[in-house]
């Protein structure tokens, strides 16, 4: 299950990378492809510092399950994050946006204590609420943002990104008895379950709810 989560997961930044580039006209045919199947309308511009600190702190979320035996299986959704971010970031470089606020600055070192705690403390525990606190904080812009221009976010990707943690909940060792869930093993899909939950619906009926224009 958490391998089939990663490759759900995967196809959101397919379609956020497309989405950002463009690819209406495009010759390519899986471009097209992707395109037409999941009504992309292009626009998108994400910003690149946020996508580089979801990338830090998804390889540090794989380094806490690697070392966790209860949540290793988390590790491979996490290291597809991680991939994922990195593939974006490359096809982003020149039309995202660069800029950069002061709780950037407060993430990054939340991601760098939590390593710290977890290989001079080996508290797994300690480090994933670090990790869980600076990602929230680094989606502030992003969460913040969706409100008023929900337009700027790919709603495919979104709904990959959603169903990609729905089918990791089911890699749980024991996925409907949540009284016996670890915090380690389960608290990162539970905040992206909620929080993919929040860019889906805000994606979807903020953008549906606009008058169109005339």
């Amino acid at each position: 299950m958490g391998s089939l989560a990663a490759v759900v997961s995967s196809m959101a930044y397919v379609a956020y990378v497309v989405e950002i580039a463009g690819g209406s006209s495009w010759s390519n045919p899986f471009v097209g492809w992707v395109w037409r199947t999941f009504g992309l309308k292009g626009g998108v511009r994400p910003r690149l510092m946020s996508w580089i600190i979801w990338m830090f702190l998804s390889a540090a979320m794989v380094a806490v399950n690697v070392r966790d035996d209860e949540s290793r299986f988390m590790a491979i959704l996490c290291a597809g994050y991680f991939l994922g971010n990195l593939a974006l970031l490359t096809a982003s470089f020149r039309c995202g946006t660069w800029k950069v606020v002061w709780y950037d600055y407060l993430c990054l070192a939340l991601g760098m204590a939590a390593i710290g705690l977890l290989f001079c403390a080996d508290s797994a525990r300690s480090a994933t609420f670090l990790i869980l606190v600076a990602d929230i904080i680094a989606g502030f812009s992003t969460f913040i943002g969706v409100v008023d221009h929900p337009s700027g976010e790919s709603r495919a990707a979104w709904r990959f990104f959603l169903v990609g943690a729905c089918v990791n909940m089911l890699a749980l060792e024991h996925p409907f008895a949540p009284c016996t869930w670890t915090f380690v093993a389960s608290a990162y899909t539970i905040y992206v379950v909620c929080c993919t939950t929040y860019m889906v619906t805000m994606t979807t009926f903020r953008r549906q709810s606009r008058p169109s224009p005339s």
